[in-house]
């Protein structure tokens, strides 16, 4: 996911150290997803440890790639079916290149998802929304979409509080991603339910976060993330791998919810 380097600089110290208060007005909501944009098997074509440990995690989406950097097809249908058969949904990653990618290529890779069984899209590099074309662009993936039916998830992650409300016209949910803990700032935030908004917590940019997410912080994160009405987030070292604390940051997610939490439950 892109995020500006100079918007990286200018938040680095509320988000370091500022922690922000649960909104009274709206019930918490906690809601898990991976993401991971590694392949998930071996140049012989053998299924590695990912998608387990993925499954095991219990998230309600996953997002990857549907191709590798060399135009292997990296979502083959076994990865699909393996996540459907355990109520994990599977999400494509489209970069839009803040609306100037050209339209027909990104459809077209949206279609190859879709027709291969894929549940929705995450729409990476999305503009800011601050010009009626960009709106226009964004609707019309949007409606596309959809006409592969209403329940196609459609994320859009323009990586910044800095969008417009309009991006929640044209998307199911819409991505801070490491900015997360400012959203609350925004005037319309309050609007809409935590389950529209997304939340990152990584190193894949450095030093973005103002710390290192780690087997400490990852879990504190997330849950700091959903009291303050980000329904959805997920900690990570990088996009490109799992954590190695993956299973530890989950247990505590669990215990958490196990203390009194009502943690979000996927229908299977």
């Amino acid at each position: 996911m892109k995020l500006k380097a100079f918007l990286s600089t200018i938040f680095l110290p509320f988000l370091s150290s500022t922690v922000l208060a649960a909104p009274e007005q709206r019930t918490t909501t906690y809601r898990k997803f991976v993401i991971y944009y590694g392949w998930y098997s071996d140049a012989e074509g053998q299924l590695g440890q990912e998608i387990e440990r993925i499954v095991a995690a219990k998230p309600e989406f996953v997002i990857s790639p549907f191709h590798t950097s060399i135009g292997q097809v990296n979502l083959r249908s076994e990865v699909i079916e393996k996540f459907h058969e355990n109520g994990v949904k599977v999400l494509v990653y489209v970069a839009t290149g803040e609306g100037r990618r050209e339209l027909e290529g990104v459809l077209g890779e949206i279609k190859t998802g879709l027709d291969n069984g894929a549940d929705g899209v995450m729409l990476d590099e999305v503009a800011m929304l601050h010009s009626d074309w960009q709106v226009d662009y964004y609707k019309e993936i949007y409606d596309y979409t959809k006409s592969f039916g209403s329940e196609r998830l459609v994320i859009a992650n323009p990586g910044t509080i800095m969008v417009n409300e309009k991006v929640m016209s044209v998307s199911d949910i819409v991505s801070f991603e490491h900015q997360w803990r400012l959203a609350s700032q925004l005037d319309w935030f309050l609007k809409y339910p935590a389950s529209r908004y997304l939340g990152i917590s990584s190193n894949d940019i450095r030093d973005v976060m103002g710390y290192k997410v780690d087997e400490e912080s990852s879990a504190r994160d997330t849950i700091e993330a959903w009291q303050a009405g980000i329904g959805y987030h997920f900690s990570t070292d990088t996009y490109i791998t799992l954590a190695p604390w993956l299973e530890k940051y989950q247990k505590r997610l669990e215990d958490h919810a196990i203390s009194g939490a009502d943690l979000y439950s996927r229908p299977v």
